[in-house]
């Protein structure tokens, strides 16, 4: 054992002699030969360098994955202008060929004076001011037009045939059934042409149809179904109505159901002669909810005035006899 210990500690102030000789040998060897130390010492600095590269490369790419996998795409509402308000009424205008009607009159765009009827010039475009826009979803009383932003409040007053309606300050959809019998022969002019001037002052915000009745079938204008108060369909309208002629018998009943079913919410209901009475009673089935108003008008004579004082009466609406000094 004394011999090991001797041993070992002969070994170990060797190499403590040996160490303590290397350091100042390396000094010396480094400032007597500076480019041998440097050409040893490269290679390990390029790799230093190299490897914080990656390592930084690799923090970066982390990053960039981590913050743009966070991000979620932002829910983007599409909103167009448009210049005209006839654009933005409701989707089937912008195309009134999507609902496929059964009829269609082709309408002559170019405005040529030949071309116009006397009332035509007078449908021009309504004020802005005259809409109110209330925002999608309210305004109840404004019916489906809340879908398009769009409210008949603030209109001021009704629509107005023959001074009847005014009072109806909701009316969205209003149909003229007009009696176009043998009998009217001779003032069927007269109320065409109050049908224009009524249709004229209706509103954008507003849709109208017009029904003629007499023996047969109703002759509907096209393109058959309520179509909003703009230039183009007024127009339409107005075309329609000039080529209406007088004849046949008096039988309005197949006109009055026509108009309940498509959804009018008042109607017109204009004749000059008798019909059936069962009328009366047809009308408290098709209007048992009363959500139509109908207002009557006796033109020139008195005829079926009982009727439709009876028909004005129970269906929330006003009766008028309209006499040759009214047509003055």
């Amino acid at each position: 054992m004394g011999v090991l210990k001797q041993s070992i500690s002969s070994v170990s102030g060797a190499a403590s002699e040996q160490a303590s000789q290397a350091g100042p040998n390396l000094a010396r060897s480094i400032l007597d030969d500076p480019g041998q130390f440097l050409n040893a010492l490269l290679p390990w600095a390029i790799s230093l360098v190299f490897h914080v590269m990656i390592f930084l490369l690799m923090f970066l790419v982390v990053w960039v994955v981590r913050v743009t996998g966070m991000e979620e795409p932002l829910p983007l509402s599409e909103a167009r202008l448009t210049e005209y308000l006839d654009d933005a009424i409701a989707p089937d205008l912008q195309n009134p060929d999507l609902q496929r009607p059964d009829e269609i009159v082709p309408l002559n765009r170019e405005s040529t004076a030949e071309q116009k009827l006397d009332l035509l010039s007078e449908v021009t475009a309504v004020n802005k001011s005259d809409i109110s826009i209330i925002g999608i979803g309210a305004g109840a009383a404004s019916g489906d037009l809340t879908k398009y932003g769009l409210s008949t409040a603030g209109l001021g007053e009704g629509p107005s045939f023959f001074g009847l309606g005014r009072g109806a300050l909701h009316a969205r959809k209003i149909c003229y059934v007009v009696d176009r019998s043998g009998s009217m022969v001779d003032e069927l002019d007269y109320v065409k042409e109050e049908v224009m001037r009524s249709i004229n002052r209706l509103h954008r915000v507003q849709q109208f149809h017009v029904i003629f009745f007499s023996g047969g079938p109703p002759i509907e204008a096209p393109p058959k179904r309520f179509v909003h108060a703009i230039k183009e369909y007024k127009k339409q309208a107005f075309e329609f109505l000039s080529m209406i002629e007088a004849g046949g018998s008096t039988e309005p009943s197949k006109a009055m159901s026509r108009a309940i079913r498509q959804g009018a919410d008042l109607i017109y209901f204009l004749t000059d002669g008798e019909f059936a009475p069962t009328l009366v009673e047809q009308l408290k089935k098709w209007n048992k909810d009363q959500k139509v108003r109908i207002y009557t008008i006796a033109f020139l004579r008195r005829n079926g005035e009982d009727l439709l004082r009876q028909i004005a009466r129970q269906n929330g609406g006003e009766f008028r006899f309209i006499s040759e000094d009214d047509l003055d």
